[in-house]
């Protein structure tokens, strides 16, 4: 019997291992993408004509003090999410169950205000995977929490704290020192420094036609050279400059 060599057998084993592994990946993916199709495929088309008629019921029994922030309907869930009384609640037609979502009980980070309003506005992305919320924090009226709830995970995380602007389909939020911009997702997309000593003037750039921004400093100094040419002033430095006119004697 001829014996394999050690080279051969080396040679061999690597091979084998090698095609086992083609294998056993090639199944894994298989076996992913078939899930995922299941997962895509979640209803069929009568599940999704009876979960369309029972948010259809639902909406047209609620009162008018509620304000519906959106209608989700896609492969994996069917719901509505709604505010009422500063609060917001998200209705599970797949569940048949309504709970309110209370963005301090799911992070205490994120503090909510009710005596001021509680949860001031809502909007749900255009992929239908979060809520995005502003949320009164306090008495002060230039401080509002911006709270993303995520509607697979049922988690809530707080993007920031500051002073909220609806920016498109996104946000900025003014922090204390920094100028951040949030997409409609809730993911940041800019951070820059804000500086408060900053003030629109009525002063226009010529090429854009836009309001131009001066620091405070530059507008008091100025106003302090402008101050200085007043007509008294003027009338001093005339009076200096003054030449004695010669006099004319007819004699």
């Amino acid at each position: 019997m001829k014996t394999i060599e050690p080279k051969t057998m080396r040679k061999l084993v690597v091979t084998t291992i090698a095609v086992l592994t083609i294998i056993v990946v090639t199944m894994f993916i298989a076996t992913c993408s078939s899930n995922n199709a299941d997962t895509r495929n979640s209803f069929t088309p009568q599940q999704q004509l009876q979960l369309s008629e029972q948010l259809d019921s639902i909406a047209a029994h609620l009162d008018d003090s509620t304000k519906i922030v959106s209608r989700i309907s896609n492969d994996t869930q069917y719901g509505i999410v709604y505010m009422k009384g500063g609060r917001i609640y998200l209705y599970d037609a797949v569940e048949n169950t309504t709970n309110e979502i209370n963005p301090y009980k799911m992070n205490v980070a994120a503090r909510v205000s009710q005596s001021d309003g509680g949860i001031l506005t809502a909007r749900v992305d255009a992929d239908e995977n979060y809520i995005l919320m502003v949320a009164a924090t306090g008495p002060k009226t230039i401080e509002r929490g911006l709270y993303r709830y995520d509607l697979h995970r049922k988690k809530l995380t707080v993007l920031s704290v500051g002073k909220v602007e609806v920016n498109g389909s996104g946000f900025i939020v003014y922090e204390k020192d920094l100028e951040i911009h949030f997409n409609s997702s809730g993911d940041k997309i800019s951070e820059l420094l804000h500086n408060e000593n900053i003030e629109d003037t009525d002063s226009t750039d010529i090429n854009e036609d836009k309001p131009v921004k001066r620091r405070r400093s530059e507008q008091v100094s100025e106003e302090i050279e402008t101050s200085e040419e007043t007509p008294e002033n003027i009338l001093k430095e005339a009076e200096t400059n003054l030449e004695p006119v010669p006099r004319l004697d007819n004699q």
